[in-house]
């Protein structure tokens, strides 16, 4: 399927792509509110600008797209392979990014609040002057990234490896180090 049979289809009222094979395609400002493409093979497409709220992407391998300033409020990207992904000024607020792979993603300027990323993989990850106020961090695996000027005000990261991380200027206030 290419990305003119795609979007012909959503506009027609599809909304389930499950395991579409769409890498590569170019769905720049699409706008694809609630749309399911679980197990999804997304590699190295841009959604730069795209619309993806309330998307059920869980699943789906998204390794080296460029998700630049897209808007995925309510998405749930659970268990989603993120690694290289450029996510620039993404709108993720109370996403579940739950056992995501975001091994050297992009997420500079980043808008996370509220959302999960328990158990979520971001290693050499680039959080710098991203937003995770309220986010949940809980065990995630955060070695080596760049977490330079982030805002963690009220997220948990109990139990988070923060081992080699930047921490330089992280905001840090009301937010669970230690268990109780």
């Amino acid at each position: 399927m290419n990305e003119h049979e795609f979007l012909t289809l959503y506009a027609e009222g599809n909304r389930n792509f499950a395991q579409v094979n769409l890498a590569e395609a170019n769905l720049a400002s699409a706008s694809l509110i609630e749309i399911k493409l679980a197990g999804a093979n997304l590699s190295k497409a841009n959604f730069n600008g795209a619309k993806l709220i309330l998307a059920d992407l869980s699943g789906t391998n998204l390794s080296g797209a460029s998700l630049i300033r897209a808007n995925l409020i309510g998405a749930n990207l659970s268990k989603a392979n993120l690694r290289k992904a450029n996510l620039i000024g993404a709108i993720m607020i109370d996403a579940n990014l739950t056992g995501a792979d975001l091994t050297e993603a992009n997420l500079r300027g980043a808008i996370l609040s509220e959302a999960k990323l328990t158990r979520a993989i971001l290693r050499s990850a680039d959080l710098q002057e991203a937003d995770l106020v309220g986010a949940d961090l809980g065990e995630a695996k955060l070695t080596e990234a760049n977490l330079r000027s982030a805002n963690l005000t009220g997220a948990s990261i109990v139990g988070a490896d923060l081992w080699g991380a930047n921490l330089e200027q992280v905001v840090l206030r009301d937010s669970p180090v230690l268990e109780t």
